[in-house]
């Protein structure tokens, strides 16, 4: 069966599947178990992904400008929570959260996940980290790369050691269902394959419970953000190994994009909002000062006439 037509057939089947299982809260990245987890700790370590990072509360985030995260509406909450950067959550820099803002148009049914987004403001902004740069870009036949935190595994199910904390795979997008771009979780051997080709990428990986919220990015450009895992048939009991499914919601529909740049415009419109008044120079101030005298004493003459 073509690319196409298996894609067809995975829409097809997720639009009703009975034997369907989604992983939506999000651990984190599920590898290839033929390469060593070092690849993928320094595949996360690359300079144009450190703009991902974790809540305390659980899931994934991407900051998309200095006070401002986007990750799933699913993972939005009232509570406490906190953001972090860096390779291990002990030690990681955390900022605080003011609040959670999810997608208008996010609902929990099928019609909803295409707009499973929310943006999480920080109460104060992050100086030391680029915030990642949003392309509206047409992902399938891609080769894209996901990056999270939580607990890791292999495509065979096995443990996975030695792994950071943030962890980065690879995959190539096959599809989309559900208006969320859609990649499969290919076995090295090429028996394990639901959708799109069935040979995996040098760095294949799959989303688990964990990443909800986290980044997908093409090139250096974000591109999606991470929401659900699932598997298909009888035999379904997990959906992070080998001939499972991640889906990402899609920043290029427009209105996602509408959502996201009122964001950030609001964000920018409080910073500024908040920012001090830049001071004259001292010897205007002082020059100021100088030609005032003069007018209150005329001033103080005025009134006095007037009486």
């Amino acid at each position: 069966m073509t690319r196409n037509g298996r894609g067809r057939v995975l829409a097809t089947a997720l639009l009703g599947a009975a034997g369907m299982v989604f992983g939506d809260n999000a651990a984190a990245v599920y590898v290839r178990h033929d390469v060593n987890v070092t690849a993928f700790n320094d595949l996360a370590a690359s300079p144009q992904f450190q703009a991902a990072g974790f809540f305390s509360t659980g899931c994934s985030g991407v900051l998309i400008g200095a006070s401002t995260v986007l990750t799933a509406a699913h993972c939005a909450t009232s509570k406490k929570t906190s953001f972090g950067l860096g390779a291990e959550r002990g030690g990681a820099t955390t900022y605080e959260v003011a609040g959670m803002e999810r997608h208008p148009l996010y609902t929990t049914g099928a019609a909803g996940y295409q707009y499973d987004l929310a943006v999480a403001t920080l109460m104060a902004p992050i100086e030391e980290v680029m915030p990642a740069t949003i392309s509206p870009v047409n992902l399938i036949g891609r080769e894209v790369t996901m990056v999270g935190y939580g607990g890791q595994g292999t495509g065979l199910g096995t443990p996975l050691g030695g792994a950071a904390d943030r962890l980065a795979a690879t995959n190539t997008i096959d599809t989309t269902a559900y208006n969320l771009w859609a990649a499969d979780f290919d076995s090295p051997a090429g028996n394990k394959s639901l959708i799109g080709r069935r040979t995996p990428t040098a760095y294949e990986g799959q989303l688990a419970g964990g990443d909800s919220g986290s980044p997908l990015f093409w090139s250096n450009f974000l591109v999606g953000i991470g929401a659900y895992t699932f598997c298909q048939g009888s035999g379904c009991t997990s959906s992070s190994v080998y001939g499972s499914a991640s889906l990402w919601v899609r920043l290029d529909i427009a209105a996602n994009r509408q959502f996201i740049d009122q964001a950030l415009a609001r964000a920018a419109s409080a910073t500024a909002a908040a920012s001090p008044v830049p001071l004259p120079p001292a010897g205007w101030l002082l020059g100021t000062a100088l030609v005032g005298i003069p007018l209150l004493r005329r001033g103080g003459r005025a009134a006095a006439v007037g009486r």
